[in-house]
């Protein structure tokens, strides 16, 4: 973030490729998913299409934005517990 814009998302995926011993000098906008090329949902998506998407385009999180900003982030595996906590509740 700067100011209130998003640039880009950093994920542990993205730290795996950059070899360990240039962590100390790597810079994070090296290696982020830039903001241009960040693939983002809003908060009215319908949660199955997101988790769909996620499975079909590899993906484990989505920032939430709306009108450029950023409102939160969705993960599989907070999708994936939720739907098991329904489950276990008969839900």
């Amino acid at each position: 973030m700067e100011d209130d814009r998003v640039l880009g998302l950093l994920t542990l995926h993205n730290i795996k490729k950059v070899d360990r011993e240039r962590w100390t000098t790597t810079r994070v906008e090296e290696v982020m998913i830039s903001r241009h090329e960040l693939k983002t949902v809003e908060p009215g998506d319908d949660l199955a299409l997101v988790f769909e998407r996620m499975a079909v385009e590899d993906i484990n999180q989505f920032p939430v934005m709306e009108d450029g900003n950023l409102l939160g982030m969705v993960a599989r595996n907070n999708v994936l517990a939720f739907l098991r906590t329904r489950a276990e509740l008969g839900l």
